[in-house]
């Protein structure tokens, strides 16, 4: 069989898709033929100057929202355009088209005019925003979507093409939903990968790999490749969609595999810049050192960063090591410098754990990322404004805006699970919700508060999935 895999818009243009890539190798070795399409790079680099912005976070929800895509994104930027890719992935005479899914509307745009060409394919989606709670209901709103994969995609793809390759059809696979006319049927649950070592390595060979760029200085070529040395989380953060798409678990590749990837890909690909895609890097805190000590002891020359949690037992010297190994930043997930939120989130650590990371990372040479979330049920404007005196107390430490975001609550996450029955908890969907004083003109309020506070304090404020407020000096509210 022939599968065409293709990673859509809105993502990052900094390295090829990992997940696609991943299924092209895994795909390959059970004696199929793939090739991976990077649609939204390449659809980037076509776009137009003026509308090349909308691949920045702050307007992801431009690619989301099915009016402001009808509106923005399809008519200025897929229209011209969805010909050119879906002629040339049809010139592959896939059998199967395999989408990685970020933008469902442009997912649902893309199936449909592949099927318009080619009603005999089987058009497979997946990723993790295919959950209900993020973009799953509007897949299911697509006629031309056949099955929707819930989980990792490696094992039950390899399902689907063997079946299809017998039967002409697929009727049951765990793992998917599969469309039975207007509806889709249910298959249960996949079974998570656990020894991700037994995987072979991601496939990048169908990438231009010249076409990638910094994320945010885009006259830098990135030359930069993805790489895990986990998949899952084992931080109980109530909050996160995440912990209930990978089912509460963290499975860890062992360094010595990584570090061979990392070998193979200076070999191969000519690269060495690497960007950790796990939700955390410091989830298995003995391979993570184990990494840095093969790099050091092999003098392999590298650069590399990713995104970690806040853990007290992470050393200085381990931080010495792992800035000596080529880490040059950490992106962590602060959340809040309130010490009772953190605790209410199921944060394991405090205001002060947060202070004292932070000025190890400093002190050991890392440059240090950080987000939060604003409007957490239980915060209050007490918790609020002692995360802004954290903030401007320790402004030296954390020297560039923490990217906020407002708090969502998902169906199906600890946190909704815990205030569902609270008579205070009003609940209308994942962005509307009301817990006491704690509205949505509230956090409105906070989010406004923070952006003056921002302006003031970095010179700059951005947020996900908002429009974008441009640096700016002055005119700022004390």
């Amino acid at each position: 069989m022939k599968i065409a895999l293709i990673s859509v818009p809105v993502w990052t243009i900094e390295t090829p898709p990992l997940n696609v890539s991943y299924l092209k190798a895994y795909i390959e070795r059970e004696d199929h033929t793939a090739k991976c399409f990077d649609v939204n790079t390449e659809l980037y680099h076509m776009a137009k100057p003026e509308f090349q912005d909308y691949w920045r976070q702050a307007h992801y929800f431009k690619w989301q929202e099915d009016r402001q895509y009808s509106e923005t994104v399809f008519p200025q930027v897929v229209k011209p355009y969805i010909a050119y890719f879906v002629e040339k992935i049809l010139e592959f005479k896939p059998d199967i088209i395999g989408i990685s899914v970020y933008s469902n509307c442009f997912t649902r745009t893309l199936a449909k005019e592949l099927k318009k060409r080619n009603k005999n394919l089987l058009i497979v989606v997946g990723g993790q925003v295919c959950n209900d709670q993020l973009q799953g209901v509007p897949l299911k709103q697509s006629t031309d979507i056949d099955i929707i994969v819930k989980g990792e995609g490696e094992v039950t793809l390899k399902r689907i093409i063997d079946s299809f390759a017998k039967n002409g059809k697929v009727d049951d696979c765990p793992g998917c939903l599969i469309r039975r006319g207007k509806e889709f049927i249910d298959c249960g649950d996949y079974e998570r990968i656990q020894n991700i070592d037994s995987l072979p390595c991601p496939d990048f060979s169908d990438y231009d790999l010249s076409i990638y760029f910094d994320d945010f200085d885009t006259s830098k070529p990135s030359k930069s490749l993805p790489i895990l040395i986990s998949r899952g989380c084992n931080t109980p953060c109530d909050f996160c969609i995440q912990r209930v798409i990978w089912k509460s678990k963290l499975f860890t590749r062992k360094a010595e595999y990584v570090f061979d990837e990392m070998l193979r890909n200076k070999e191969k690909y000519g690269i060495s810049k690497f960007v950790f895609s796990d939700l955390l890097i410091n989830g298995n805190i003995i391979e993570l050192e184990k990494l840095c000590d093969l790099i050091i002891k092999n003098n392999f020359s590298c650069s590399w960063w990713g995104s970690a949690k806040v853990d007290k037992r992470m050393s200085l010297d381990l931080f010495k090591k792992m800035k000596k190994a080529g880490c040059h930043q950490l992106a962590l997930g602060i959340e809040s410098a309130s010490s009772p939120v953190l605790k209410a989130m199921g944060k394991p650590s405090t205001a002060e754990d947060v202070k004292n990371f932070v000025t190890l990372m400093k002190e050991a040479g890392i440059s240090i990322g950080s987000n939060l979330i604003i409007g957490y049920p239980s915060e209050t404007r007490q918790d609020f404004t002692d995360t802004l005196k954290f903030l401007s107390e320790n402004k030296d430490i954390i020297t560039t805006q923490p990217w906020p975001s407002v708090c969502v609550i998902f169906r199906g996450t600890g946190l909704y699970n815990k205030y569902i029955n609270d008579k205070d908890f009003k609940y209308v969907n994942a962005n509307d919700w009301s817990y006491k004083e704690n509205t949505p003109d509230e956090r409105k309020y906070r989010i406004e508060t923070y952006k003056r506070f921002c302006l003031s304090t970095y010179d700059q404020f951005d947020m996900f999935n908002q429009e974008r407020v441009e640096k700016h000096k002055g005119n700022c509210v004390e």
